[in-house]
């Protein structure tokens, strides 16, 4: 059985990390290829380490509070958070956390899968910011510019203040675009964005 253990963890894409909850500060007993490939640190390295050296100084995060709450319940958890690459490069990683336990009940160990979503939050993140800033200028598009106006004149309304609220054209905009043609007339957005932006 260990030996097939053993191979499934090593088959394993995601990283796998086991820590011995017996000992003081839960330190690590293993990790499997895939954490070597993800973070960049070598089973040498990190053998009797506590996992937390993967979150470098960047410990105030909720994930954090997560792990440490369902370790202290011997509850498993899933929770996304921001860990470091040997390199110091950074990866948001998404850890399963599960108890190991013995025939009586004792948690002996927690395995730790590390899933690197790094790509799925960029992709997550840049489709969030097309959906709200227009790609030529890089200003907020329309339901950005119109959820900021709402904002500013609630706040306003609570603090007693005016807003003041500053509407310009261009002037024969669409014959600049029908004469010179879209490239020349995205030019000219462009560079009264930058005229116009701080």
């Amino acid at each position: 059985h260990s030996t097939l253990f053993q191979a499934c963890v090593e088959a394993s894409a995601n990283g796998i990390v086991i820590v011995d909850a017996r000992a003081d500060d839960m330190p690590i007993v293993h990790v499997n290829q895939a954490f070597s490939r993800i973070t960049g640190y070598e089973p040498e390295e990190v053998h009797g380490c506590n996992c937390r050296f993967l979150q470098g100084s960047d410990r105030k995060q909720p994930g954090v509070d997560q792990v440490r709450m369902a370790i202290r319940a011997g509850k498993p958890a899933l929770v996304q958070m921001r860990n470091y690459r040997r390199d110091g490069s950074r990866f948001s990683n998404e850890l399963q956390v599960s108890p190991v336990r013995e025939n009586g009940g004792h948690i002996t160990h927690y395995i730790g899968v590390i899933n690197d979503v790094s790509a799925r939050m960029d992709a997550e993140s840049a489709l969030a910011y097309r959906t709200s800033y227009d790609g030529l200028t890089g200003l907020p598009n329309f339901e950005q510019f119109r959820n900021r106006v709402g904002q500013a004149c609630e706040e306003s309304g609570h603090h007693r203040h005016a807003v003041a609220l500053t509407l310009f054209n261009i002037d024969n905009f669409k014959a600049i675009n029908a004469t010179f043609g879209a490239g020349a007339a995205d030019q000219l957005l462009k560079a009264v964005v930058d005229r116009v932006t701080p």
